[in-house]
């Protein structure tokens, strides 16, 4: 269908300069009629029935045609609206400025049709839904989770705290996920069980009952100044919130206490959250609450600000880190040997290196779609999806997304590129973050039942 019409715009583009003046006499014909608002109000009617199919049931599935068929349709309603109210003003302007017109034509009719011949080569075949639970030679795989965004591993090596992500707007509806424990001795995924304590490391005007659902999204573990180990999970529900668990052994069985919670009273809408010792924490706030998906596909193109850093401190509250603005932050990470933090910025297509102290930008890698961000071994490791928004449509309803993707790894004073790995990816969701095990790397997804891993 996009090579036809592609064509077909390309050779009515060709036909305005060689058969202008055939195309000036139909003009002056038309304007001289007397069915000129009968003509508009045909205008007006295409244009709506152009609008009715180029807008998509979900803006997600936005392709480069729908914005076509959208833009000629928006051109027909307002040539229609023209006639019928402003007819005779439309008439002179046409007439004087006919040779500019047909420039533009021209100039229009090739652009869009190249679009479209350039649209009808790409690959668009619909994945395939994975059935069983396969390993392959790239990654292995273990199953029977929900949308593993988020990784950190508990203290003696035993396992895998695990976010499974519930979503995020404008992309998906905010649903409810879970926190669960990967048991890497066994390679099972298990419980974990969470009691509710009092709020002690939170805003004490943050509540939370045991029965409020939970929304988990990035996720953070960090040795206190104290000893105890304290996990910060953003969640989207109930509201905006970070929410805080003593992470403790017992009977040699790792449990959660929650120990207290950070709302933003949806000031703020989070992705990642990355810790300090003393329970205070740096997180990213993507773009406000009502970001629409129109928006979000606006910022994709053109890589205006939508959001920046946050950092929250028990006595001061949140304070807002300007200097950190970009498109759509995503993951983060807190160097407290440097006191540096490293940002991700999804729709920027960039990671970012900041010193805290004088709030000076240090370095920037260019990558494409980077997601999470982890430092370890003494470089930083981004996860970034290889490929565009319009790839997503070939994931139709599928659970597991198979889309490719990388983890580059950084270092940690310049973000100068160390190693690159790559993944064709046919057996999971696409990447968000990649984390290191021994000889493993653990690797999550925001689209996928399961979890993979690599050997070093």
């Amino acid at each position: 269908m996009e090579l036809i019409f592609g064509v077909l715009l390309i050779a009515l583009g060709v036909s305005l300069p060689l058969f202008y003046k055939f195309w000036h006499k139909t003009v002056i014909r038309t304007l001289a009629s007397n069915y000129l608002k009968m003509l508009g109000l045909f205008g007006v009617i295409i244009g709506g029935i152009f609008l009715y199919f180029g807008i998509p049931e979900s803006p997600i599935y936005y392709q480069p045609w729908n914005y076509i068929v959208i833009l000629i349709g928006i051109l027909s309603i307002f040539r229609g609206l023209l006639f019928l109210f402003f007819s005779d003003w439309a008439k002179t302007i046409a007439l004087d400025h006919f040779k500019k017109f047909m420039i533009f034509g021209t100039l229009f009719l090739f652009a869009i049709g190249t679009v479209l011949l350039l649209e009808s080569a790409r690959d668009k075949t619909p994945f395939e839904p994975l059935v069983g639970c396969e390993s392959n030679d790239e990654i292995q795989v273990v199953c029977g989770f929900k949308n593993p965004e988020d990784l950190v591993i508990i203290p003696d090596g035993s396992g895998l705290i695990v976010s499974e992500y519930g979503g995020q707007k404008p992309i998906q509806e905010e649903g409810v996920g879970k926190i669960s424990l990967l048991n890497l001795k066994t390679l099972k995924k298990e419980k974990i069980d969470i009691l509710y304590g009092s709020n002690e490391w939170g805003d004490e005007k943050c509540l939370r009952k045991d029965s409020d659902l939970i929304g988990p999204h990035g996720i953070d573990l960090v040795k206190r100044k104290d000893g105890q180990y304290q996990l910060a999970v953003v969640s989207h529900l109930p509201d905006e919130r970070i929410e805080m668990y003593k992470l403790f052994k017992e009977d040699q069985t790792w449990n959660l206490e929650w120990k207290g919670c950070v709302s933003t009273e949806n000031k703020y809408y989070l992705n990642d959250v990355s810790l300090t010792d003393s329970g205070s924490f740096y997180a990213t706030h993507m773009f406000p609450r009502n970001f629409s998906m129109e928006k979000w596909i606006l910022a994709y193109y053109f890589k205006f600000n939508t959001g920046f850093v946050i950092k929250w401190e028990k006595k001061n509250g949140f304070t807002e880190l300007r200097y950190t603005s970009g498109a759509y932050p995503n993951g983060l990470s807190y160097d407290p040997e440097k006191n540096y933090l490293a940002v991700n910025y999804n729709l920027g297509d960039s990671t970012s290196l900041y010193d805290l102290e004088s709030k000076q930008h240090l370095a920037t890698y260019k990558t494409n779609s980077p997601d999470n961000i982890v430092l370890q071994d003494n470089d930083y490791w981004v996860v970034s999806h290889d490929s565009n928004i319009y790839d997503y449509a070939r994931c139709g309803l599928n659970e597991n997304c198979t889309l490719p993707w990388s983890i580059s790894i950084l270092n940690r004073n310049t973000l100068d590129l160390k190693n690159k790995i790559s993944f064709k990816n046919t057996n999971m969701g696409p990447g968000t973050v990649a984390l290191m095990e021994n000889e493993r790397v653990w690797l999550g997804s925001f689209r996928s039942n399961r979890l993979g891993y690599i050997t070093q």
